[in-house]
């Protein structure tokens, strides 16, 4: 409510508590609600502090927690990539299907987007070749593209929910 409603308001109720009309009972009640005002902002500011400092504080336990999930995510992407490609250099014969495609990713800052394309490329079988000029969209270089719709998944479900929840 806007300071000079909050004012008017409670001036009109100390005149309806008077009983009277006249025009002293209403500037002593405009005195009245701005030192009540006054000295209920002080306790509002400071509420409003304390409101801030708590949200912060469950913002930065949050992140920790994301950054911790990515940390593990990335820990296992990292062992079932290493699997995978033992796999196909120990049994040549696979057929396998290198490719490349476009991963849109939400992550909008700089260092949320160098981590989703640093962890891409750390992951062995895949390859940040390049990130589009909107920062939209990392391209990416595989080294089996028979399954992209479920690569693709497990990047946004392993990687990027993590760093969108810890660096966004």
């Amino acid at each position: 409510m806007p300071i000079a409603t909050l004012t008017i308001s409670i001036a009109a109720i100390w005149i309806l508590m008077r009983g009277t009309g006249n025009l002293s009972d209403f500037f002593t009640g405009i005195i009245i609600a701005i030192l009540i005002i006054l000295f209920l902002w002080k306790s509002y500011e400071h509420k409003k502090k304390l409101i801030r400092r708590n949200e912060k504080k469950e913002k930065n336990i949050l992140r920790l927690v994301y950054t911790l999930r990515f940390v593990l995510s990335f820990l296992w992407e990292l062992i079932i990539a290493n699997i995978q490609v033992m796999i196909i250099v120990i049994r040549p014969n696979l057929s396998i299907q290198p490719g490349i495609f476009a991963f849109k990713t939400r992550c909008k800052s700089p260092l949320g987007i160098t981590s989703l394309a640093n962890s891409i490329t750390l992951t062995p079988g895949t390859l940040s070749i390049d990130v589009s000029d909107e920062s939209k969209i990392i391209y990416v270089h595989t080294l089996d593209s028979k399954d992209l719709k479920e690569m693709k998944i497990r990047i946004q479900k392993r990687l990027e929910d993590p760093i969108v929840g810890a660096f966004e």
